[in-house]
């Protein structure tokens, strides 16, 4: 407990014997789990763009999210928590979603 989303921590174990003996340290580094961006806010921009804004939810800073329509077509990905949806139709009803990847694992997401 008490580990941020989506940052990498480092563990070094050494092995002793009963004489206080220690073996070679042995290292291993692991990555949290990207935690699911929150409060996600759309604000229209004219006639043909919506501004999406969300919070990181404690997500290291270069984390990268995915953005996408609510039926899940893929629009982009930034690593920024904002982005600009252009080339929108007037009049239409949109809804999205953003997801942010889990560092150390390419291609692997948190849920929406």
């Amino acid at each position: 407990t008490g580990l941020l989303p989506n940052r990498v921590y480092v563990f070094n174990i050494w092995a002793y014997d009963q004489y206080g003996a220690s073996s070679t340290a042995t290292e291993a580094a692991t990555y949290t789990l990207a935690a699911i961006p929150s409060s996600v806010i759309a604000t229209e921009n004219g006639e043909n763009q919506i501004d999406l804004t969300w919070n990181a939810n404690d997500n290291a800073v270069g984390t990268v999210y995915s953005i996408a329509y609510s039926n899940d077509t893929f629009i982009a990905t930034t690593t920024d928590t904002s982005y600009s949806v252009a080339g929108l139709t007037a009049g239409m009803n949109y809804s999205f979603k953003v997801r942010a990847e889990n560092a150390g694992a390419a291609d692997t997401y948190s849920e929406y």
